[in-house]
């Protein structure tokens, strides 16, 4: 039962007798019922996921190349490109209208040339090889484990 509820509940109890917060009090035990069952249940679940390698390299081809738009909006910020996002944003329509590679528009596009140039080799494979692109999703997933796990002493 959604938080508001129990609380419009508990006044209702208030005014009509004294059973302070008792309505709320009821479904305690409901919500730690809920809780378990479906944790249980997203146990269950997440035990079946798997990686599709397959399906991953086919997505990444069908899009052609257009998932390093966003790495390299990011590395041309961090380089200075006054209108970075622009100008990604207009080389991904052009691949598109062209019906070429993302990374093939940007080989071809003057302007950005410096850019890739001045680039570190582990940014120029992010951009021209997009399974190479990761983020640091991983690394704060893992600090919120390791947080949780010291906070409630869980040795797993």
């Amino acid at each position: 039962m959604p938080r508001m509820m129990t609380v419009f509940m508990d006044e209702i109890s208030d005014h009509q007798r004294d059973l302070t917060n008792s309505a709320s009090a009821r479904t305690y035990g409901e919500m730690i019922a809920y809780t378990v069952s479906t944790a249980k249940r997203l146990k269950k679940t997440m035990s079946k996921l798997r990686v599709d390698y397959k399906n991953i390299d086919r997505n990444f081809e069908m899009q052609g190349g257009l998932i390093s738009a966003e790495p390299l909006q990011i590395i041309l910020s961090a380089m200075g490109h006054p209108s970075a996002h622009e100008k990604v944003r207009v080389l991904t329509l052009k691949a598109q209208a062209e019906k070429k590679s993302f990374q093939e528009v940007l080989g071809n596009d003057s302007e950005i040339q410096d850019y890739l140039e001045r680039m570190s080799e582990k940014q120029r494979a992010v951009i021209y090889s997009p399974g190479n692109y990761q983020g640091i999703a991983h690394q704060k997933a893992w600090k919120v484990i390791e947080k949780w796990k010291n906070k409630f002493n869980i040795w797993t």
